[in-house]
């Protein structure tokens, strides 16, 4: 569920620090010769990075992106401070604490919907992630998802400590801890709470956090000796040296993990997945709501003779979403002379390349709740979702099975279970060439105009309660937590003045 190989925090020594010995992460900071030594790698490591960004994107797109952060950064900056200057004001309501990183993607917006429906269940959300500068942001958002709260701390324990001794929260909800620092679990413990956690991605098997190796492809998963090569070899996710076993990285999240009142997972793909790493730990599987509007009727088009075929592909694509397949394919079907489309609802970082080749079109970052109308605009007759690592959810898929395409995905992870079971689409091998994935795509296009099949409805997981029915609380659970009587009847009115706004552009994954 994490995107973190698209705007990501560049050279981030906490995650580095995570389940390294003692002795290592002192002698980063100690100022002798290993720590300056360390300090240039990783600095060489960032220029790697970008030299590669620059060249699959383009300079103009880079320099877009990075006007773009800047504007956001700014006014971001600008909102914090100002609403940093009021005061926190106590309501009836409990707070849930909700810690998350920073980097958006699916993680962020399961993390809004469920703070979204926590509100509406009279429970108030806090949401506490990193920021660029490595202190602590706290913020509270209105039920439109405005600002109307926020606190800027330090890393530390005792600042920690005030702001929760501020705020008092009643539970909390770990969902990744990636840039923050651990010892914030303790912090959580002296105040008597015990967190639950949702499991967005692999990062408790593996520094590298989605199980691709550098060049976006899936590992494997080779076992403790290929785990450890590959981080010998390519570092952590950042490309910064690994220090440690990866045994002891898998120990200390498994601890963590141990610790916590539940562990949610968002499908059986993923509590597969944990099982064989870590046999006993209790799972709970909570397939993600999905705060979307379904469209009135399916949006897939049956190709008329003669048309090419137009494929749909969903989503901000990155090598692990799959950018590099769908170059691949397109260059294929130009090479073969192919009547074959690819429609990309949302952006790339090869847009520059994709759109050169002349059979692809990139409509560029769009508005999450318009993108069924993109979708009936661009009239295609089935959907491609070419990510190759293990997802743990897809909302992408989601997107494209509500909107009645027949969807083709490879066989791995969440996708192809949850595909399998909708039963309207196809998994391909992970291992298919460039032709045989476009001989699929049109052939399923074929197959669609001779059986003339409609897709089935798409079934969504539904809670009435999140409270009961999510976070499985008791009713006396839920009375012991402080949640007023009339819960889910009314939202109350945040103490706080809203103000200001926010302009969203999709970034589903």
């Amino acid at each position: 569920m994490s995107n973190p190989a698209t705007d990501q925090p560049r050279g981030s020594t906490l995650a580095a620090a995570v389940g390294q010995p003692p002795q290592a992460a002192q002698a980063r900071g100690s100022g002798g010769t290993e720590a300056e030594s360390g300090l240039w790698t990783d600095r060489w490591h960032l220029v790697r990075r970008s030299v590669a960004v620059l060249k699959r994107q383009g300079a103009g797109a880079v320099g877009q992106k990075a006007g773009r952060k800047v504007a956001s950064a700014v006014n971001k900056r600008y909102q914090a401070w100002r609403l940093s200057r009021r005061a926190w004001v106590q309501d009836q309501r409990p707070v849930f604490l909700q810690i998350c990183h920073a980097w958006g993607g699916g993680t962020q917006k399961h993390v809004n919907e469920l703070m979204a429906r926590l509100r509406a269940e009279q429970v108030r959300p806090i949401l506490l992630t990193p920021d660029r500068q490595g202190k602590l942001l706290w913020q509270e958002f209105d039920s439109v998802g405005r600002l109307i709260w926020c606190r800027r701390t330090g890393p530390d324990a005792a600042s920690i400590d005030r702001l929760l001794a501020l705020i008092q929260p009643r539970h909390t909800h770990i969902h990744h801890l990636i840039e923050l620092p651990a010892m914030l679990l303790d912090r959580l413990a002296a105040q008597g709470l015990t967190p639950d956690w949702t499991i967005h991605d692999y990062h408790a098997i593996c520094p590298r956090i989605n199980l691709c190796q550098p060049d976006g492809g899936y590992c494997g998963e080779p076992g403790p000796d290929g785990c450890q090569s590959c981080l010998a070899t390519h570092g952590n996710f950042f490309g910064q040296p690994f220090t440690g076993t990866i045994e002891h990285w898998r120990e200390v999240h498994l601890a963590r993990l141990k610790g916590a009142r539940r562990v949610f997972v968002p499908s059986q793909d993923v509590a597969r997945r944990y099982e064989r790493y870590m046999p006993g730990l209790p799972l709970a599987v909570r397939p993600h709501f999905e705060d979307l509007p379904s469209p009135s009727a399916p949006l897939a088009e049956i190709r008329q003779q003669g048309a090419p075929v137009r494929v749909a592909v969903i989503g901000a694509l990155t090598q692990a979403k799959g950018s590099d397949v769908l170059l691949a394919c397109a260059q294929d079907a130009r090479e073969r002379g192919l009547n074959l489309e690819f429609h990309v609802i949302g952006s790339t970082d090869l847009d520059r390349d994709l759109v050169r080749l002349g059979n692809v079109e990139v409509l560029g970052p769009y508005r999450e709740a318009d993108v069924f109308s993109h979708l009936k605009q661009a009239g295609c007759h089935l959907a491609f979702l070419p990510s190759v690592w293990p997802e743990t959810f897809m909302f992408t898929l989601s997107v494209a099975l509500s909107a009645g395409f027949y969807t083709c995905c490879f066989d791995l992870g969440a996708q192809a279970d949850r595909l399998k079971s909708h039963g309207y689409g196809q998994v391909l091998p992970l291992a298919s060439t460039p032709a045989e994935m476009n001989n699929a795509l049109i052939q399923a296009a074929d197959l669609l105009v001779r059986t003339q099949a409609q897709a089935p409805d798409y079934v969504r997981v539904t809670y009435p309660s999140i409270l009961r029915d999510y976070y499985d609380f008791s009713p006396a659970q839920v009375a012991a937590l402080g949640v007023p009587a009339a819960a889910g009847t009314r939202a109350i009115t945040p103490p706080h003045l809203s103000s200001g706004g926010r302009n969203h552009h999709a970034r589903l994954h």
